[in-house]
This record gives structure tokens, C-alpha cells and sequence, in this order.
């Protein structure tokens, strides 16, 4: 027997190590892999079940091709000769006739490893194709536009810094099921003394472990943040020298046209209280916070001041009928995190999946600041990573060889690419790590409008999904125990090295595999000439001091490695700011076009107030599921003995006013499709509000799927600012009973 050191992949971003137990050429068992930090050595139900999704019956063993009509279910068995040839003469064509960017590569995060979810990258960028972006169309990008707004960058605190914490706001975020592993720190803190606050519409297995829940409306988070704002600033519990030193709080803002006001060297001016005159921000040593001034006949403000004045609309009486969190709970919570040093807030991306969601990461942000718990060991206002876990790799060198670079398709402009051809005709779509159909708005929509007009779909799957299904062909791709890669973590600083453990199941190949062949077939083999090792190598070899001394080698030895980084990270430390301005800007001036220099609440597109609001009124949330990373794990035998069907969750005071019992069969429905599904009734979920797990299959429910309910709108106001994101829980709905 043989142990062979890999890592677990699927979109859950704690990436474990595990340690697979090989005989006779096939995995008996898997164990966490050891790792520098023992409290990085873990499992969960997942990855114990990942020998279920390896040897599954399921899996797909051949390329497919489509013998029927698409959806028909009629497939025939070819060879990849077969399929690869005819894949790459009809790109030929359809790249003749429409352009070679009407070619769009779907990829997304089906698994972690580098190879996996960038090698579709790099094949578009020399055959000339699209992709779209991946932040977008799955919904997370709204939080990071407002992270990067305000801090310039996105990042985040090492989880285990969250134990050095003294009050813990966890937004939205159900850590106990969705980072399971990592909340070990959460708890730490809390067994430290620290206070940890829950805010949640949903009861979940977190907030069971918090010293308090706070149930509030979906979408108006901001509205919250604004109230405690304005006890804060009331109650003058801010941290005035962090403001004044390290935001654009002190700067003059003109009350004109909202700019800053800039001297001719075009730095931005603020009020010496000391000299009773303007002075370049940056050299005034006592500059003004509040008040209003005139220079030169110019009426100003300081940002700070228009900050105020916005958080004074709403004081806790007016945030509390806005958000359904009571007034005094406002308060309370406004004072403890301000009085309590140092305060965390662990942003939530189910938070920013609102119409308006990037407001939220905004508003959070603003709060730490106007606390000065940014920069500081146990506080931060924290995420996901982005940098500098995945900032530190030669993506550039991979993605874009020779400077070639596939077209950019903003993820929400997919739809419209397909039906309307804008931004430009996508008269192809090839779908790897991504069950589209499942995971994405509105699949009724494009099954009936979207995927007639394409001529070509192919899917790269290791299951016959909802996408798959769609396909003309579905071509069989490794798993992590079947293929050499990188693996990076959202949740942590640790690359580790995905090592092949057993032979391929079938005849499936993996992504490089697969498009290098098509490559060799396209004229493009060049691009392709190296082995996985060797592109892999190349990804460590950025020259980033970050990765300075981790190599191939030493991963195989050592199996998980940290970035060449402080311990714990906290992002921030040295104040510097990789904003325009260098500071943490809560005012932007890029904003002020669409009046959202502050981050000011909006209500969510299909809110109360809203027409489609008050025909269904009902919020339908769709959040993560412990027992699956999205679709991936639904269908294993030891998840579905544990959660054998998918559940509404519905409060007894709207399942009383619709005659329905815990148990009891309803259809969830608005204008754009419907579900029929069993009701949990719970009163651990807020009134008005309801939730169905998401990744569950269209196969586990009688009729209709949760995804036939969401709406894929585009906001022009994320446009403005970079890209539209998806507004998954921004939906209304309303539920009747199914009588027998």
C-alpha cells in the first residue's frame, strides 16, 4: 500500500489536504494530510465522501457525442479522436464566420487547481476567443468592487488572526457550514472572551454558537451599518486620529460639483484648524472633521461631515424600520463594537448578492475605519483573498502567452452576448469546472432562448449535469486524485501540490490534456509544448519575493508551504493604501456621477416596495449547504443519508397565513419559473423570508428548480463602476400549498 499526499479541490475554499491511501491501484481511504500548522490538518463530510464522486457509477468514462436533440438525453460514445477532430473543425468555421471571440470559455471554480481553471484561459487567448469573467455571473464581485473602492485592494485577515479578536461581527456569514474549518478560530476568540455577534435572516449553525443573533431584513444591510454609523459619530466614539491620518475624512469635499477641492498641484486640501486656513490633507497636522468652510468663494465640507450628514438620516428609530432590527439592538451594537478594541467584521459575499451589494462591503469598511480597526492585529473588515494569496503568480505568463489575450466578456453580458449579440455575437460556448444550467440565473430562460442560438456547446464534466445535458459534447475530465497541479485557498496562505494518487478513470483526461490536443489539431501546438510540470513550475517562478523558496521540490516534500509573509497577515499594516489617494477612501470621488460617493442604502431590485415585491411577497434566499460545494456533492451516497432531498425553510407566521404544515409538498413560483419542494417550518428563519439550499440538481425536485426563480438584471451602477454582478438572493417569490 501507498500514501500519496493531494488536495481536496471543490469550491469550499478551505482546500484540505488529504492523504490517500492507494492498493492495487485504487484509493481505499483518505485522512487529513499533515500540515506546518496542525490546526490546518482537517476534514469534513465533503472530502471523505470525495472516493464516492471518484468510483461513482455516474461518471462519465467516454467522450459523448449528441445523438438526439439537445436535452433528448440520446447520446453515442466516440473516440477523443472523434470528438476532438470535429470539436476543432466546427471552431474553424464558426470562428470564420463570426469572428473568432464568438467563441466564449466557461470556466469557473468546479476546482481550485491553477492548471484546471486557467488552461481554458490560455487556449482562448491564441485561438482568439472570449471568456467571461468569473466574478460576476457567480455572484461574488459585488463585494469585491466594494472592497477595492474603499481599500484599493482585496483582501483580507488570515483567519487565525480572527482569534486575537475582542468582538467578532460576523455579517452574514454562516462560517460554521460554509468555512467550517476555519470558524475553530472564531471560536477561540470567543473561548478567550471574546464577544461574537451574529447577523443573519436565517438561525444557522453559527449563530447557534454566537453571543447574539440579530435577524434582519434581507438586503438592507447597509441600512444597519448607516445606523451604527450614526450612533458612533453621535456619540463621538470614532477614532479621530486614524481619520485624520490614514482617510479622506479631513478632505474638502465641494459642495458644488462633490469633488475634492485640490490645490494647482492637484493635492487635495483640508481645513487647519490651527491656522484657521486650507492646507495640502497630507501636511495639516490638526485638519477639520466636521463644519462647513468657504475658500475662495468655494462652500465646502469635509468628506467626514457629508458622512455624518448621511448617517444622520438614520438614527436607530428610522435604521430600525428600514432593516426589522430594533432600535436599542442598534445602539447596543454600535457601542460595543466602537468601545470593544480590537473589533473584526467578517464580511459575508452572500451580503453583496443584492442588486446594490456592493454598497454593503462599502459600508462595513467604513465602519472599521471610523473605529480605526483597519491595519490592526484582531480587527479589519475581512473577506476572501484575492491578494496576496493569488496576486503572487505568473497568471499573466500562463494566461497570455506571446501577449495574446483572450477577449474579456463581462460575466452578466454572457446572456445578451448569446441572444442579442453585445457587446459582441458568443455563437459558442465550452463550459469547464461550471454547471451553468444549475449554478446560474434564470436557466429556463436559456434553455428555451440562449443555448438554440449556439451552435456549438461543449461541456467538460465528470457527471452528466444539468449542463452536460445541454451539451452536444461532454467530454470526461480527471478529478484531483487523477491529475499533478497547484492549489491555492481563499482562506488561508498555504499553496500546496495536488499529486496525482491513481490512474485516470476511464478514458478521461485532464484539462491540459484535453486542450492540448485540440491545440495540436488548431495550428497552435506551440502554445502547449511544455508538460503540466513544467507550467506549473512556470507559475511558481514569478519572481515574487512571496513565493521566493517554495518550489516543485519542496512542495512534494513538504506538501502545503506559506507565503513568505508576517504571521498572522494583516493586510494593512503599515497604513498605505493602494487607493488613488493613498487612504481608505469611504468617499469617492469616482462616485459622485451616480450619487454614490457614500456608500448610501438602496433598496434590493425585488425588495417590498418594488413591483415585483408586492406581487410576491416573499425573499427567496438560496444559500450554501454544508454538505455540498454548489452541485458537486449532492448526489454521493454519505451526503444523501444525511440530507436525502432539498428543504424550504419557511417561518410559521407565513406558512400559517398559507395553510401550510411542517412537511407538507408547496410551489414556490414568481413570473420567471417555479419549484415544487417540501417546507421546513422553522421559526429559525426571519418572517418575509425564505431558503433553499442551492446546488441541488433539477432531477431532486418534482418540477422546476431553485434557479428557475432568480433574475439575472443588470445594474448600470456596478456597469459605471467596473461590472455588474449577479443578484442571486435579490429575488421575490411567494409559495402555495400542493394538495394531495
Amino acid at each position: 500500500m501507498t500514501i500519496v499526499r493531494t488536495v481536496c479541490t471543490p469550491n469550499c475554499c478551505n482546500t484540505c489536504g488529504l492523504l490517500a491511501h492507494v492498493e492495487g491501484g485504487r484509493i481505499n481511504r483518505v485522512e487529513p494530510a499533515p500540515f506546518p500548522d496542525t490546526r490546518y490538518t482537517r476534514i469534513c463530510l465533503k472530502g471523505l465522501a470525495s472516493l464516492e464522486r471518484q468510483y461513482h457509477p455516474e461518471r462519465l468514462k467516454r467522450p459523448l457525442r449528441r445523438a438526439g436533440e439537445r436535452g433528448s438525453g440520446r447520446w453515442e460514445e466516440v473516440t477523443w479522436d472523434v470528438a476532438l477532430d470535429d470539436i476543432a473543425a466546427r471552431l474553424k468555421d464558426i470562428a470564420s464566420r463570426h469572428g473568432a471571440r464568438s467563441v466564449a470559455f466557461a470556466t469557473l471554480t468546479g476546482s481550485y487547481g491553477l492548471l484546471a481553471s486557467n488552461t481554458a484561459n490560455r487556449f482562448a487567448s491564441v485561438f482568439g476567443g472570449s471568456v467571461p469573467t468569473r466574478g460576476t455571473i457567480m455572484g461574488d464581485n459585488g463585494g469585491n468592487m466594494g472592497m477595492a473602492l474603499a481599500l484599493g485592494r482585496v483582501t483580507a485577515h488570515e483567519p487565525e488572526d480572527w482569534a486575537n479578536s475582542r468582538f467578532l461581527i460576523l455579517w452574514g456569514r454562516n462560517l460554521a457550514e460554509t468555512y467550517m474549518n476555519d470558524f475553530r478560530f472564531v471560536l477561540e476568540a470567543r473561548e478567550k472572551g471574546a464577544i461574537v455577534v451574529a447577523i443573519d435572516p436565517r438561525f444557522t449553525p453559527t449563530c447557534a454558537q454566537c453571543d447574539q443573533w440579530i435577524p434582519i431584513r434581507p438586503g438592507a444591510d447597509t441600512a444597519l451599518a448607516l445606523g451604527m454609523m450614526q450612533v458612533v459619530i453621535q456619540d463621538r466614539l470614532y477614532d479621530r486620529a486614524f481619520l485624520a491620518r490614514h482617510t479622506v475624512a479631513p478632505f474638502l469635499v465641494r459642495t458644488g460639483d462633490g469633488h475634492f477641492l485640490r490645490d494647482s498641484a492637484g493635492q487635495p486640501l483640508a481645513w487647519d484648524l490651527a491656522n484657521g486656513r486650507p492646507g495640502p490633507a497630507g501636511d495639516t497636522g490638526d485638519p477639520a472633521l466636521t463644519g462647513t468652510y468657504a475658500v475662495d468663494g468655494i462652500a465646502c465640507a469635509p468628506a467626514f461631515q457629508k458622512l455624518a450628514d448621511l448617517a444622520n438620516g438614520y438614527p436607530p428609530d428610522r435604521a430600525a424600520a428600514v432593516t426589522g432590527v430594533p432600535a436599542d439592538v442598534i445602539r447596543r451594537l454600535a457601542c460595543d463594537y466602537a468601545t470593544t478594541r480590537p473589533a473584526a467584521i467578517l464580511l459575508s459575499q452572500g451580503a453583496q448578492r443584492y442588486f446594490h451589494g456592493h454598497q454593503f462591503f462599502r459600508a462595513g469598511i467604513t465602519l472599521a475605519a471610523l473605529t480605526g480597526n483597519l491595519g490592526v492585529s484582531g480587527g479589519g473588515a475581512s473577506s476572501i483573498f484575492i491578494w496576496p494569496m493569488h496576486s503572487a503568480f505568473d497568471y499573466a505568463g500562463f494566461n497570455y502567452p506571446d501577449g495574446k489575450r483572450y477577449a474579456s466578456l463581462p460575466g452578466m453580458m454572457f446572456y445578451e452576448a448569446i441572444a442579442e449579440g453585445k457587446p459582441w455575437p458568443v455563437r459558442a460556448a465550452w463550459f469547464t469546472g461550471y454547471n451553468f444550467i444549475n449554478q446560474a440565473a434564470d436557466p429556463n430562460r436559456t434553455i428555451r432562448e440562449l443555448f438554440p442560438k449556439l451552435e456549438l456547446i461543449v461541456a467538460s464534466e465528470q457527471f452528466m449535469t444539468a449542463t452536460a445535458e445541454q451539451a452536444d459534447y461532454v467530454l470526461p475530465v480527471t478529478t484531483f486524485f487523477e491529475s499533478d497541479d497547484l492549489v491555492l485557498a481563499y482562506d488561508n496562505l498555504y499553496v500546496q501540490l495536488q499529486q496525482k494518487v491513481v490512474e485516470p478513470w476511464g478514458e478521461a483526461r485532464s484539462d491540459i490534456e484535453v486542450f492540448s490536443d485540440l491545440a495540436g489539431r488548431m495550428g497552435l501546438g506551440r502554445y502547449f509544448d511544455r508538460t503540466p510540470e513544467q507550467f506549473l513550475s512556470a507559475l511558481l517562478n514569478s519572481g515574487d519575493p512571496l513565493l521566493e523558496g517554495i518550489t516543485l521540490e519542496r512542495l512534494r516534500r513538504e506538501g502545503a508551504i506559506r507565503l513568505n509573509l508576517p504571521r498572522p497577515y494583516v493586510p494593512f499594516a503599515d497604513k498605505a493604501f493602494p487607493t488613488p489617494t493613498g487612504r481608505v477612501e469611504f468617499y469617492s470621488e469616482r462616485l459622485v456621477e451616480i450619487e454614490q460617493e457614500l456608500p448610501v442604502h438602496l433598496e434590493p431590485l425585488e425588495g417590498p416596495g418594488s413591483a415585483q415585491g408586492k406581487k410576491y411577497p416573499l425573499t427567496f434566499l438560496t444559500a450554501h449547504s454544508r454538505f455540498s460545494a454548489n452541485s458537486q456533492h449532492f448526489a454521493l451516497p454519505h451526503v444523501a443519508a444525511l440530507c436525502p432531498e432539498p428543504l424550504l425553510e419557511m417561518n410559521p407566521e407565513d406558512a400559517g397565513a398559507r395553510a401550510v404544515r411542517d412537511g407538507d409538498e408547496v410551489e414556490v413560483f414568481n413570473d420567471r419559473g417555479h419549484c415544487r419542494v417540501k417546507v421546513r417550518v422553522t421559526p429559525g428563519i426571519a418572517p418575509g423570508v425564505l431558503n433553499l439550499h442551492q446546488g441541488w440538481w433539477p432531477r431532486d425536485f418534482a418540477t422546476g428548480s431553485q434557479q428557475s426563480l432568480t433574475q439575472g438584471a443588470v445594474n448600470p451602477d456596478q456597469v459605471f463602476i467596473g461590472e455588474a454582478n449577479w443578484a442571486i438572493f435579490d429575488c421575490a417569490v411567494d409559495v402555495r400549498r400542493v394538495w394531495p
